[in-house]
């Protein structure tokens, strides 16, 4: 170990000691203990001000170009003031030494000017210069070279009157220059001691390179392998004792690669006795150099870390090196130190990639994409937006996985594997800002609408479902009375069939009098306290006159269920209109099967069946002031009007196949997730829209219908 790796306060110590040397040299020397102010004793001054301040406190590690000015101009001055009278043996001589000592002292400041100058300057020509002055300053002006020269030289040119003295400072200026005596007994102390507090240190690998900040990587010169979790001392170039946590492999080069997280200072400042920089196992004294601290992280970095922080990682994305085995899915919760919280992010995406590491050798891994969930706030069990991006290379951990116990009814579901849930800011808006469910068929789309439902009739809210699967009546069994029900399906059906034939076509068939008799029961069901009305538009047998009539007899079509669902949302949105204004929810249609009920213009059947998807598209974009909103329920994106599907502002996206999804789920949910869908397993869904308490999309595993049941109607 040299010099520059002893601390501050213990070359400030030695200093104080080696003046005392100096001192005790000069009596022996010149009869004094103070240094002349003549020419003798500048041999004095040149050791203090340059062997010791210099290399002391000063430049310990180098010496730049002006540290060099800062010491050749003080010697400078110091040599003009000698009087060439004075020199011994004889004037020639004193003239002689004092011209070296000139050109030595002018040399360096030359030297060093030239590089101070075009050290700035971007061409080539001046950038050698200043490189080859920096490296002629750095060897003519270190404190050891200069002040060496000028020593020998004075005690040329002033040797003491006796032998004795010329041996007293050559021996002060041995132990002082080339050899240190302090410095080798405080390593010698420091060995000692590693010995007897931590016993033998097998140095097992060096340190490849510091990626700053936080990481380290080793490289093992043998077959020495670094478990994953285990806790290895290494040394700083400044000889500080640190601890890192083993991560994992990170390729090979010249050897093995090891990268590991800095755990920071070791509890005691022992290191092995080499110079270089070296890597130490440290598990087996965990009492000498490992705190309980770092001993805790270094544990939970082995069971957690997934890996760290990759560059080009965003606010609201993070790239992630992976590091561990561990098993990771998409949809599965990580966390990173973001300031003084915990920021949360759900893996969306892995990649595979690759590293050079040296002459075209690579190394594999896999990077985890990772959006941003936010922090997670216990008072309101809800996320806050996450307004910052980690440090680089900050670990990544999993969030602990649980079982529940029992449901949280105020969750709609949670985070696959937690028991972090999300769940709904405002129920209300979950219907006045209408609402869909997109995926294919049995992914659990019709369960997690009947929840929706059950919901909303209990924020007081009430709930006409268009069902065409007939599957309502059975599921939702026990909240609503369906003798009521019954009737009132029977009342609307009997205002159906064929009707009369009019001479005004638009009158003919019995249109107007099942619409009229839908807003009857509608406002009745409005006024009752029946709060679920379950209707099937395909049930409904209605004629409408299609021509002008010949012998009382005329052209009838049967309506479809897009034009009965048309007229039903009329009749909403009349209801509605009537009660006034609101910001609270008070009437939702549920479409299930919204493909059939509103389709796309490409998608229906006839010309009537868009002008019907008009008409109910309009009903829906007039009815949120009025507290009216709907729920679609469809397992084909592509096939359901956008018109409606455009103003649904809470999504929840379940496995889809099609590209037309995909696409037009991208514009809500993000890319990311979009490419998820086609993997989401049954009962999993993509949440994000005004209704979550979260303000970013989120995976989330959906409640289980009975546990839903069993909790909820408690």
């Amino acid at each position: 170990m040299s010099r520059t790796n002893t601390p501050l306060h213990w070359r400030y110590t030695f200093l104080l000691l080696e003046l005392v040397a100096l001192l005790w040299a000069n009596r022996i020397a010149f009869g004094s203990w103070l240094p002349t102010a003549d020419a003798q004793g500048l041999w004095f001054y040149a050791a203090l001000f340059g062997l010791l301040l210099g290399q002391r406190l000063d430049t310990p590690f180098f010496t730049t170009p002006k540290d060099a000015v800062l010491y050749a101009v003080p010697a400078l001055i110091a040599v003009l003031q000698v009087q060439d009278a004075t020199w011994l043996p004889s004037p020639a001589d004193g003239i002689g030494v004092k011209w070296l000592l000139l050109e030595w002292i002018a040399l360096t400041i030359v030297v060093s000017s030239l590089a101070i100058w075009f050290q700035a300057s971007s061409r080539e020509t001046a950038s050698r210069i200043s490189l080859i002055g920096t490296h002629l300053s750095g060897a003519l002006g270190n404190p050891k070279t200069f002040f060496s020269v000028i020593l020998v030289l004075l005690l040329v040119a002033f040797p003491p009157g006796a032998t004795q003295g010329l041996l007293a400072i050559a021996v002060a200026w041995a132990l002082t220059v080339p050899f240190s005596i302090l410095d080798y007994l405080y390593r010698l102390g420091r060995r000692l001691r590693a010995a007897i507090l931590i016993g033998p240190q097998h140095v097992e690998a060096e340190v490849a390179s510091f990626q700053v900040p936080g990481l380290v990587v080793f490289r093992a010169n043998s077959e020495h392998t670094f478990p994953r979790g285990a806790i290895v001392a290494y040394r700083t170039p400044t000889s500080e004792v640190r601890l890192a946590s083993v991560l994992g492999d990170a390729g090979r080069d010249s050897g093995a690669l090891t990268r590991a997280i800095d755990l920071g200072a070791a509890k005691s400042q022992q290191s092995a006795e080499s110079g270089t920089i070296d890597v130490m196992r440290a598990t087996n004294a965990p009492a000498a150099l490992i705190s309980n601290e770092q001993k805790g992280q270094a544990e939970n970095f082995q069971k957690r870390c997934v890996g760290v922080i990759a560059p080009d990682s965003q606010i609201g994305r993070l790239l992630i090196d992976v590091t561990t085995d561990l098993e990771l899915s998409a949809g599965g919760l990580v966390r990173a130190r973001c300031g003084s919280k915990d920021a949360y992010y759900q893996l969306t995406n892995g990649l595979t990639k690759e590293d050079i590491i040296q002459q075209k050798n690579t190394f594999g891994f896999v990077s985890a994409l990772a959006t941003s969930v936010g922090h997670w706030d216990d008072d309101k069990s809800a996320f806050h937006p996450i307004l910052w991006v980690p440090a680089p290379n900050a670990p990544v951990l999993t969030v602990e996985t649980a079982q529940r116990e029992r449901i949280d009814t105020e969750q709609v579901g949670t985070f696959p594997g937690t028991n972090f849930g999300v769940g709904f800011k405002n129920v209300h808006h979950l219907i006045t800002h209408n609402t869909a469910i997109l995926g294919i068929l049995g992914v659990g789309k019709s369960m997690l609408a009947l929840e929706l439902i059950e919901r909303a009739l209990k924020e007081g809210c009430k709930v006409i479902a268009l069902d065409l699967t007939d599957q309502y009546e059975d599921e939702l069994e026990g909240l609503f009375d369906s003798e009521h029900n019954n009737r009132v399906v029977a009342a609307i059906t009997a205002s159906g069939g064929k009707g009369p034939v009019s001479l005004n076509v638009e009158e003919g068939g019995a249109r107007a009098t099942f619409a009229q008799e839908v807003k009857n029961q509608l406002e009745a069901f409005m006024d009752s306290d029946e709060d679920l009305l379950i209707l099937n538009p395909s049930a409904f047998e209605v004629w409408r006159q299609d021509s002008r009539p010949y012998n009382n007899t005329a052209s009838m079509s049967s309506l479809t269920s897009c034009e009965i669902t048309q007229i039903i949302s009329e009749a909403a949105l009349c209801i509605a209109q009537k009660r006034g204004r609101t910001d609270k929810a008070r009437l939702w249609l549920v479409y299930e099967e919204a493909h059939s009920l509103v389709p796309e213009w490409n998608a229906a059947v006839g010309e009537g069946d868009r002008s019907a998807c008009n008409g109910t598209a309009r009903a829906i974009l007039q009815g949120r002031k009025y507290g009216l909103g709907c729920l679609l329920i469809t397992q084909r994106t592509a096939s359901v009007t956008k018109t409606i599907l455009n103003q649904c502002n809470t999504v929840f996206a379940m496995r889809s196949f099609d590209d037309t999804s995909k696409e037009f789920l991208s514009n809500y949910i993000g890319k990311d997730y979009a490419a998820l869908l086609p993997a989401l397993p049954e009962r999993h869904a993509v949440f994000f829209g005004r209704a979550s308490n979260c303000e970013n999309p989120v995976h989330i595993a959906l409640n289980d219908r009975t546990d839903f049941i069993e909790g909820f109607r408690e």
